[in-house]
């Protein structure tokens, strides 16, 4: 009986602390291991934050399961905010559409954060719009799992330029499906941003083709 305690305990302070292993799995059902992941309690994440996706702050894999390390440094989330967009704004589909607002000055040069989602080893989807090639042999989807960096939208339309950029940074390595991660991608202003200013970026033709994103 005691050492049945004992294993719960234990159980409980791998769950509670955030060090995912193949431990967890034994002591949560797969829908529990989704709910762990998530970094922030509906009390505390981002305002406008969506209730369908999971707040995490780097990459992480096997469906959300390991959380891998990723940008260690100073960021600027803490400058910028999601906010609805208004309808007819380039990127409004309906109410729910969302962007990435700058609430203190930001300067150029500044890394406003990782761009945190699912980790996967093809760039494919016919469905993700958050998909985002981050080497030859990885690709980080944030449709499910990912931070304030997915709302931010690409420029066309938007702003004359994007004033953001992403960037790969070195990182600790990792081995997923035998290959070496030793980076993660972030983003970085490129420009000076002021109070109010909208995030925007270059998502690249080929996204731009795929989805009919113009000016």
């Amino acid at each position: 009986m005691v050492k049945r305690i004992l294993s719960l305990i234990w159980a409980a302070f791998i769950c509670g602390n955030g060090a995912l292993s193949a431990m967890q799995c034994a002591c949560c059902n797969d829908g529990d291991e989704r709910e762990a992941l998530d970094e922030k309690t509906p009390l505390n994440r981002p305002v406008n934050w969506p209730a369908e996706v999971i707040y995490v702050s780097s990459y992480v894999t096997n469906d959300g399961k390991i959380r891998i390390p990723g940008y260690e440094g100073k960021s600027a989330l803490s400058k910028i905010e999601i906010r609805y967009l208004p309808e007819g704004h380039r990127a409004y589909v309906n109410q729910a559409s969302r962007g990435v607002f700058c609430k203190k000055a930001i300067t150029n040069g500044e890394i406003i954060g990782e761009y945190a989602g699912l980790l996967v080893s093809e760039n494919k989807s016919k469905t993700s719009r958050f998909l985002l090639k981050h080497s030859a042999d990885f690709s980080v989807d944030a449709e499910m799992y990912g931070n304030e960096t997915r709302f931010i939208n690409d420029y066309r339309g938007v702003t004359k330029e994007p004033n953001v950029i992403y960037i790969t940074h070195t990182c600790r390595t990792f081995v997923y499906n035998g290959k070496y991660l030793d980076s993660t991608t972030v983003i970085k202003a490129i420009k000076n941003i002021e109070e109010n200013e909208e995030l925007t970026v270059n998502y690249g033709k080929g996204y731009c083709e795929k989805w009919k994103i113009t000016d």
